[in-house]
C-alpha cells in the first residue's frame, strides 16, 4: 500500500518538477525570443501526461496556467488577466494542453492495452510449443553469452534423465550429463557456430542417472549486437536414439551386404535385360579388363561378347527377367583385347521403384577349361592318327618317331619322354641344348640330375601326370636355361601321359612337349605396354582430346576435360561438343567450337587459341584444334578435337617478354658497355652507352670484325688470343683493354665475359659487359707516379737535412763557423721545403674532401692583388723579371686568404718558367653578360684582355684546338669555359701571363692535376711539389668560379680564373 502511495506521489512529482523546468526555461530563453513562447510547458504537459496519465497531465495544464498568468503575461507578478488578446491566447493555449494530455494519456492505454494481449496470445503460443515438444520429446534453451545465464525448458528434464523438478538448469550439470568423448567436440560445434556465424548443429551422447546413454541433437543460432558481438543463443535438443538404432543396423547391413560383393572371387554384377551394366564387383571389372566401374558403368556389355552368341545372351536375359533362372555360356573380349570363356547363372532382380527388373548375375571364368577341352580334343585326334599310322608302319615307327624328335628341332620344338622313374628315355636335339647337355647325357638320368634348378618344379608335374593319367596342357614356365644362363625365357610345356599300348590304363611314362614362346611372351608384353601407352597418350598427351562424328557428336573423351569441367562422362558422351559444360559458358565459346566443326566436317584443319572456365571458375588458355580422320576411300570418317593448355606458357611468355623488354632496357640504359660477339670475332650487339662513348653508328659497328676496327694496333693480337681462350676453356672472365673511339681516342675498359652456347651446349660467342674505367686507371697511374714523386720529394729534403744534422752531430763542423752555417742553411732551406710539400698535399686533401670551410668575407680584390706582389717581388727581383699589375678596385664575398693563395701560386708558378729580363703581368677586370647564355658575354671582355696579349689574340680562332702562324702554336685548356658554357651573371675575370717556353696542348688539362708538371725534372730544377695548380682549381671551383689556361709554345702561357661578383655560397 505505501509503495503504491510513493508511486502515485511521483506521478504528480514530475508533472511539477516538469512545469517548474518550463517555467526557468521560458524564462532564460524570453530575452532571445520575440513574443512569449509556450514550447517548454507543451513539452512539460506532454512528459506528464506520457509518465502518469490524464490526471497529472490535467496538473500540468493548470500549473501552467498559473505560471503563465503570473510570470509572463500583464500584469506580471499577477494572476489577473488585463489584456484581452492575452486572455484569448491563454486560452488557446490551454485548450492545446489539454488536447497534448487527452492524447497522449489514450495513447499511453492503447499501448498498455496492446501489451496485455500481445502476452495472453504469446502465453498461449508458449503453451502450445511446450505442448509440441513434449510431443517430440525436444527441449528449447536460451543462453545469455553476455551473462552466461542459460534458461531450459521443463523437458531438458527428460531429455537428460532427471527426476522433474532436479534439473538446477546450470551449465556445469549439463556439461556432466554429456558423454566424455563428445565433450570436446560440442565446444567446437558451439565456438565454430559463433566465430562463423552460422548455424550450430551437433549430434552428441548423453548418460542419464541409470548409467544409459541416450542420443540427442543440438542446433540453435547466434544473435549479435550491432558491432557483431555474439550477445545470445537459442537453440533446441531433441532425442534422436531410434533414429540413430536404424542408421546403425542399416549401416551394418549394408556393410555386410558390401563386404561380400567385394570379397566374391567370382563375378558379380547387375544389369538391364538390354545389357546395361549397372554395377559389378572387382572380380568381375578384372575380368573384362576395367580399371574402375565408373570406366564401364552405364555402358553395354553386348559390344564384349562374341558377336554369333550375343542374341542367345540377349534372350537368356530376357528369360531370366521372366522368371526362369538358367545359365549361359559364352565368350568375350575383353577392354584390353583378351578372350575369356564364361559361365553366367542369372536370377531376376526386382524393386519395388523400377518399372523394369535387373538381372542379378555371376559369373565364373571358365577358360582354361574350355581351353583344356579343345587341346584334349586336338591331342586326341593326334594321338589316334599316330596310333592308326604306326599300325600301319609299325616297322617304322622307331625310324618314324626319331624323325618325328627330329623335326620338332627343326621347329624349336622340344620333346622329350620320361619313364615312371622320372629319367630321360628319349629326348631331341632342341630340347637338350636348351637344357645345356648333349642328347646322350640326358638318356637314363633324372631331371634332378640333368636340372637340379628347375627339378622342384618339374618333379611335381611328372608325378600328377603319372598318379592321375590327366595332361598337363600350355604350362607356362618362366625360368634361365642351362645353356643362356641369367636370361629368363617363356615355355608353354604340356605334360602326357603314355599308355602301354596293350593297356588303356597302365601308364608306362610321360611325354612333354615344350614350346619356346619367349618371342610371343615378349609381343604380348609389348602389345600392352602399347596399349598402355595408347591409353596414356589418349588420357595425358593432351589436356582434352576427344573423337567425334562427323555431325558433332562426341564419341569419345579422356578424363582431364571431365575433371576440368567436374562433369562426369555420360553426361557428355552422344551431346554436340558445343554442349560441354567448358564451352557451353559463353555463346562466344559455342560459336567457335561449331565453326571449328564445321570447318573439319569439310575436310579442313581447324586451330586457334581460346580460353574457357573451368567449374572453379577460373579460367585457362588452349591450343585448340580439330582435324579430320578419312577412310580408305579418302571420305571423313571420324574427327579428332585436340587442345592442350598453354596457360603456363602464355604466362611465361608474358613473364619472358616482361624479362626481356627489361633486360633491353638495362642494357639500353645502363651506364656500361655491352658487347656481344659471334665465334667468329664479330660484333652481333652493342648497346647504346657503347655508341654514346665511342661515336660510331649502329651501321658503323654491326658485322665488323672487332679486333681490326675498335682496338689499338698494339692489343689486336693479345685481346684474340684471350677471346679465343674464352670460346674454347672458358678462361679470362675478367680482363682490361682499350678501344679505340671513332676521333681515334683510347678509352679504357674493364670487361666481364661470359661465355654463350646453343641448346646443345656449344660454344656460339659472347657477350662482356665492360666499365670505362680510363680515368680511373689514369688516376691509378696518378696515384703510381704520386706515391714515386711524394717519396722523392720526401727523400731528398730528408737526406740532406739528415746529413747536415750528422755533420753537426759528429763534431766534423762546428755550427759557429761559416760552413757549419752555411750546413744550417742548407738544413733550413730543405725543412721549408718539406715544409710546404706536406702542407700543399694536407691542403689539397682537406679541400678536396671539404674538410677546410671557406670563411667567406668582404675583400677588395685590389688589395689582395697588391699583397700577392708584395709577396712575391722578392722571387721575382732574384729571377730579374719584372711584375706588372693592373689592379681592380671592388669588393667581393671571398676567402680572401685563399684567394691570395691562389695568387701566389699562380705568380710564383710564372716566375719559376719565365727567363730572366721577362715580364708577368697580372690583370683584373668585369665581365659583364650580354645575353641569357652561360658567359656568353665574354666575347668582349676575353676578347679585350686577348687584344693586350698580341702573342695569343692573333690565333683566338681555334681556341679549342691549335693552328699554326709562322714557327709558334697557340693552345687552349680543353675544359676552358667557351663563350656559351660561362655563367650569364657578371664575373670577376683574373689573369696572369708570362713569357716563357709554353705548354703543350696535351698537357694543358693535366698540369691542374696532382703532382703534373709539364717537365718532369722541373720539380728537381725549378722546386715546387706538382700540387699549386690543382689546390688552385679547388679553390675556386669552391667560389663557383672557372680556372683554365692557354699557352703558345715558345713565346709564353696566360692562366685564367674568374669570381662572380654576386656570392653563390
Amino acid at each position: 500500500m505505501l509503495e503504491r502511495m510513493w508511486f502515485q506521489i511521483n506521478l504528480y512529482a514530475v508533472a511539477v518538477l516538469s512545469v517548474f523546468a518550463a517555467t526557468v526555461l521560458t524564462q532564460l530563453f524570453q530575452p532571445l525570443l520575440l513574443s512569449i513562447s509556450f514550447t517548454f510547458f507543451y513539452a512539460a504537459i506532454a512528459i506528464s501526461a506520457w509518465y502518469g496519465g490524464m490526471k497529472p497531465g490535467l496538473l500540468a495544464t493548470v500549473l501552467f496556467i498559473l505560471s503563465v498568468s503570473y510570470f509572463f503575461l500583464e500584469p506580471i507578478h499577477s494572476l489577473a488577466i488585463a489584456d484581452q488578446g492575452n486572455f484569448i491566447r491563454l486560452s488557446l493555449s490551454v485548450l492545446v494542453a489539454f488536447l497534448i494530455s487527452y492524447l497522449i494519456s489514450e495513447q499511453k492505454n492503447a499501448k498498455y492495452q496492446i501489451e496485455r494481449l500481445n502476452n495472453r496470445r504469446l502465453q498461449e503460443s508458449k503453451e502450445q510449443l511446450q505442448l509440441a515438444m513434449q510431443a517430440a520429446e525436444m527441449g528449447m534453451w536460451n543462453w545469455n553469452l553476455v551473462t552466461g545465464e542459460i534458461t531450459w525448458t521443463p523437458e531438458h528434464e527428460k531429455l537428460f534423465g532427471f527426476v522433474r523438478g532436479t534439473f538446477d538448469g546450470r551449465y556445469e550439470t549439463f556439461d556432466a550429463c554429456m558423454h566424455p568423448h563428445d565433450r570436446q567436440g560440442v565446444n567446437q560445434a558451439v565456438q565454430k557456430a559463433i566465430l562463423e556465424h552460422s548455424i550450430y548443429e551437433h549430434e552428441y551422447r548423453i548418460i542419464w542417472a541409470d548409467g544409459s546413454v541416450h542420443w540427442v541433437e543440438g542446433r540453435g543460432q547466434t544473435f549479435y549486437n550491432k558491432i557483431g558481438q555474439p550477445v545470445r543463443m537459442t537453440g533446441t535438443i531433441i532425442n534422436i536414439d531410434e533414429r540413430k538404432r536404424t542408421e546403425t543396423a542399416l549401416m551394418q547391413s549394408e556393410q555386410k551386404l558390401r563386404a561380400i560383393f567385394e570379397a566374391e572371387p567370382e563375378c558379380v554384377k547387375v544389369i538391364t535385360t538390354d545389357g546395361i551394366l549397372q554395377n559389378m564387383n572387382p572380380a568381375g571389372l578384372a575380368m573384362i579388363e576395367a580399371d574402375n566401374l565408373d570406366q564401364v558403368f552405364g555402358q553395354c556389355i553386348y559390344p564384349l561378347i562374341e558377336p554369333t552368341q550375343q542374341q542367345a545372351f540377349l534372350e537368356f536375359l530376357q528369360k531370366v527377367a521372366q522368371g526362369e533362372i538358367g545359365a549361359f555360356e559364352f565368350e568375350i573380349t575383353g577392354l584390353k583385347g583378351t578372350r575369356r570363356w564364361l559361365e553366367s547363372r542369372a536370377v531376376p532382380l526386382l524393386t519395388p521403384d523400377e518399372a523394369m527388373p535387373y538381372v542379378l548375375a555371376v559369373t565364373r571364368d571358365i577358360t582354361e577349361r574350355k581351353q583344356t577341352e579343345i587341346q584334349i580334343r586336338q591331342l586326341n585326334a593326334e594321338l589316334e592318327q599316330r596310333v592308326a599310322e604306326r599300325t600301319v608302319e609299325l616297322q617304322r615307327s622307331n625310324d618314324f618317331l626319331n624323325s618325328f624328335f627330329n623335326g620338332a628341332s627343326l621347329a624349336a620344338i622340344g620333346l622329350c619322354i620320361h619313364d615312371r622313374e622320372m629319367r630321360f628315355v628319349q629326348i631331341n636335339e632342341s630340347l637338350a641344348n636348351i637344357n645345356g647337355c648333349s642328347v646322350e647325357a640326358h638318356l637314363g638320368k633324372t631331371t634332378t640330375e640333368i636340372l637340379p634348378e628347375l627339378a622342384s618344379t618339374i618333379n611335381p608335374l611328372l608325378e600328377q601326370v603319372l598318379i592321375t593319367g590327366q595332361p598337363i596342357l600350355n604350362l607356362e614356365i618362366v625360368a634361365p636355361v642351362p645353356s643362356q644362363v641369367g636370361v629368363m625365357r617363356y615355355w608353354l610345356s604340356s605334360y602326357f601321359p603314355i599308355i602301354w599300348s596293350n593297356s588303356s590304363t597302365q601308364i608306362v611314362g610321360v611325354g612333354l612337349i615344350v614350346i619356346e614362346i619367349s618371342d610371343r611372351k615378349r609381343s604380348e608384353m609389348a602389345l600392352f605396354k602399347s596399349e598402355q601407352k595408347f591409353r596414356a597418350i589418349f588420357e595425358q598427351t593432351f589436356q582434352f582430346i576427344g573423337l567425334l562424328t562427323v555431325d558433332d557428336t562426341l564419341l569419345e573423351i579422356n578424363q582431364a576435360p571431365l575433371d576440368f569441367a567436374h562433369v562426369k562422362r555420360e553426361a557428355v558422351i552422344g551431346r554436340p561438343l558445343w554442349e560441354f559444360p567448358s564451352w557451353a559458358a559463353s555463346a562466344q565459346t559455342q560459336e567457335i567450337a561449331k565453326t571449328a566443326i564445321a570447318q573439319a566436317a569439310s575436310g579442313k584443319f581447324y586451330r586457334s587459341e581460346i580460353t574457357v572456365q573451368s567449374s572453379d571458375g577460373s579460367y585457362a588458355t588452349f591450343d585448340f584444334s580439330v582435324k579430320p580422320v578419312l577412310d580408305e576411300a579418302s571420305q571423313i570418317e571420324l574427327l579428332i578435337a585436340e587442345g592442350r593448355d598453354i596457360s603456363d606458357r602464355k604466362q611465361a611468355e608474358a613473364i619472358l617478354q616482361e624479362s626481356d623488354r627489361r633486360w633491353h632496357s638495362l642494357l639500353n640504359n645502363v651506364e656500361l658497355i655491352v658487347v656481344g660477339l659471334d665465334q667468329n670475332g664479330n660484333v652481333d650487339y652493342i648497346n647504346p652507352f657503347f655508341l654514346q662513348l665511342t661515336g660510331y653508328t649502329p651501321e658503323e659497328v654491326l658485322g665488323k670484325y672487332w679486333f681490326d676496327y675498335f682496338l689499338p694496333q698494339s692489343q689486336k693480337y693479345p685481346v684474340r688470343l684471350c677471346f679465343e681462350e674464352v670460346l674454347e676453356k672458358n678462361f679470362h672472365p675478367h680482363y682490361q683493354n682499350s678501344i679505340v673511339t671513332k676521333l681515334g681516342e683510347e678509352r679504357m675498359i674493364a670487361w666481364s665475359n661470359t661465355l654463350l652456347r646453343n641448346a646443345k651446349g656449344q660454344p656460339i660467342g659472347t657477350i662482356s659487359i665492360g666499365e670505362d674505367i680510363t680515368e680511373r686507371y689514369k688516376l691509378e697511374r696518378m696515384k703510381a707516379e704520386f706515391i714515386s714523386i711524394v717519396s722523392h720529394e720526401l727523400r731528398t729534403p730528408l737526406t740532406s737535412i739528415s746529413g747536415a744534422l750528422e755533420l753537426l752531430s759528429t763534431g766534423l763542423i762546428q755550427p759557429e763557423s761559416k760552413r757549419g752555417q752555411e750546413t744550417l742553411q742548407i738544413a733550413a732551406t730543405e725543412t721549408d721545403r718539406l715544409t710546404r710539400l706536406v702542407n700543399d698535399i694536407l691542403d689539397l686533401e682537406r679541400l678536396e674532401f671539404g674538410k677546410i670551410r671557406l670563411e667567406y668575407q668582404s675583400w677588395n680584390l685590389a688589395e689582395l692583388m697588391r699583397r700577392a706582389v708584395d709577396f712575391m717581388q722578392l722571387a721575382a727581383n732574384q729571377a730579374g723579371i719584372t711584375l706588372s699589375v693592373e689592379v681592380l678596385s671592388v669588393i667581393l664575398e671571398i676567402d680572401g686568404d685563399r684567394i691570395l693563395q691562389v695568387l701566389t701560386n699562380l705568380l710564383s708558378n710564372a716566375i719559376k718558367f719565365s727567363p730572366n729580363n721577362s715580364t708577368i703581368w697580372l690583370t683584373a677586370e668585369i665581365c659583364k653578360a650580354e645575353k641569357q647564355t652561360e658567359f656568353q658575354g665574354t666575347a668582349s671582355s676575353i676578347g679585350a684582355v686577348e687584344s693586350r696579349h698580341q702573342n695569343f689574340s692573333e690565333q683566338r680562332d681555334c681556341a679549342n684546338g691549335g693552328s699554326k702562324e709562322g714557327e709558334h702554336f697557340y693552345f687552349r685548356h680543353p675544359m676552358a669555359p667557351s663563350l656559351d658554357t660561362l655563367h650569364y651573371t657578371p664575373y670577376i675575370l683574373i689573369s696572369v701571363r708570362d713569357q716563357g717556353r709554353g705548354i703543350p696542348m696535351n698537357q694543358l688539362e693535366s698540369i691542374f692535376e696532382r703532382f703534373q708538371q709539364v717537365d718532369a725534372s722541373d720539380s728537381r730544377k725549378k722546386g715546387g711539389t706538382g700540387l699549386g695548380l690543382a689546390i688552385c682549381r679547388n679553390i675556386v671551383q669552391q667560389h663557383g668560379g672557372h680556372i683554365w689556361a692557354e699557352s703558345a709554345l715558345k713565346q709564353g702561357s696566360c692562366f685564367y680564373f674568374t669570381l662572380p661578383l654576386i656570392a653563390e655560397h
